[in-house]
């Protein structure tokens, strides 16, 4: 199966943006990786959605010298 998203990210402050933006691709990468990890089975479930979605902002915020994202939100999460 794959996995299709969209999501939004909600930062503690928004001079934060900049260093967000110049690091896109890591975070989708990582994101990405996360995904695969857990698994079809796992994110079926909605607890395993918010596993996920803990377990990335863990991830974000630890590329940063100090927390960056507040939350997480999947506007979209479609999979097949």
């Amino acid at each position: 199966g794959s996995v299709s998203f969209n999501l939004s990210l909600e930062l503690m402050d928004q001079r934060f943006r900049k260093q967000i933006y110049t690091m896109e691709d890591e975070i989708r990468n990582t994101i990405t990786e996360q995904i695969e990890q857990m698994g079809w089975l796992e994110l079926r479930t909605p607890e395993g959605k918010i596993m996920l979605k803990y377990d990335m902002l863990k991830r974000i915020n630890s590329m940063f010298p100090k927390p960056t994202v507040r939350n997480i939100y999947f506007t979209y999460f479609i999979m097949q």
